[in-house]
């Protein structure tokens, strides 16, 4: 009889670990890029004066749809020879980051002329959440999400 409470004890005690280890709750997997990254590029960047006009874009055109604006970060700058927009997983070596940080100096010798200015241009720069977002996003894999 003392076996079987035993048993029973222990069953009990399975279950309850099994149970608090399984959540439906979602896993944290950082910001998305249609929920998070797109709006804050579509405010910041998106504006005919800037990114938003397919004939005048200061070298990056970001258009109004995020699967879009997903395919152009996935290219090469054209104003930084072999830097890529966006490196998945590696913020540091995204030339988008270095913009947006004022950091692009760093590559230029790559760049024709100068690497310009921080980004955005003219405008207050990105609060501190929002580059953090766009580098978690990047951190992530920058999927197209």
């Amino acid at each position: 009889m003392f076996f079987l409470r035993g048993l029973v004890v222990a069953s009990v005690a399975l279950n309850l670990v099994a149970c608090s280890s399984s959540s439906d709750a979602p896993e944290e997997s950082g910001p998305s890029f249609k929920g998070t990254v797109h709006p804050i590029l579509a405010q910041s960047c998106s504006l005919t004066a800037c990114h938003g006009s397919k004939e005048s874009n200061l070298g990056i055109y970001i258009p109004s749809s995020p699967a879009d604006v997903h395919a152009t970060l996935m290219t090469e700058s054209p104003t930084a020879r072999g830097a890529k927009f966006v490196v998945p997983g590696n913020p540091d070596a995204s030339y988008l980051m270095m913009k947006i940080d004022g950091t692009q100096g760093q590559l230029e010798a790559k760049c024709s002329g100068t690497c310009g200015a921080q980004m955005p241009l003219d405008l207050p720069v990105l609060s501190d959440s929002e580059r953090a977002a766009i580098r978690a996003w990047i951190l992530a894999g920058a999927k197209n999400d």
